[in-house]
């Protein structure tokens, strides 16, 4: 894992390449943002696009999360610095959605003396407060069905004091009791999972209250 740095100074492990992306969550011909995320991309540049541009398959979209390319398709630096496995299916989940923009990733290890060290996480970026806000639910949600086992959260994360991006992080907020690295995993592996239909469900719930 990389040291964290300013985006704009470099690569940092698990940046995701710009190209085509998918049509953001926030805009389509209904105005929906369910509708929004099964609209293919027209030609804007953006999130993940490697990925779309190299996929063999008919409907890159449709790529699945385990994809062995993952790892350098979506890090701005695969030779060096592949997107490590644990972590790249969210990586793509969230990239997939179109509406936020990974720039770092870590998928968790454990120090010499095996007790947990670094969590897993992603750091991203975003334009819209509601689709913070709807990632936030989703993560709640997938708590109180028992989905994932710790409680996961979005923050904002501040660089240094000449950072000039808003960057926010997904990670577990780790409690007094002792964690094991395999649940915090196995946690990021479900919201990988159930992360893109969940999101489109809470935009229509979103939708319906408009």
């Amino acid at each position: 894992m990389a040291r964290p740095r300013r985006p704009s100074r470099g690569c940092l492990k698990g940046e995701t390449k710009h190209e085509n992306r998918p049509a953001d969550l926030g805009s389509g011909q209904d105005g929906s943002l369910a509708a929004a995320y099964r609209t293919p991309a027209q030609g804007k540049r953006g999130r993940a696009g490697a990925l779309w541009l190299t996929c063999p398959l008919d409907r890159p979209r449709d790529c699945p999360r385990h994809c062995p390319n993952i790892p350098q398709a979506l890090s701005s630096d695969p030779e060096n610095y592949p997107i490590e496995n644990g972590i790249a299916p969210l990586v793509f989940e969230v990239n997939r959605l179109g509406v936020f923009d990974t720039c770092w990733s870590c998928e968790g290890h454990n120090g010499p003396d095996g007790k947990l060290w670094k969590t897993p996480k992603v750091w991203f970026r975003a334009e819209s407060q509601v689709h913070l806000g709807l990632l936030g639910q989703c993560l709640h949600d997938l708590r109180l069905t028992g989905a994932i086992k710790a409680v996961w959260q979005v923050t904002l994360v501040s660089v240094d004091d000449q950072d000039v991006e808003t960057l926010f992080c997904m990670e577990p907020r780790i409690e007094e009791r002792a964690t094991e690295l395999s649940a915090l995993q196995a946690d990021a592996q479900a919201i990988a999972a159930r992360l893109p239909d969940l999101m489109v469900k809470q935009a229509r719930n979103a939708n319906a209250c408009l």
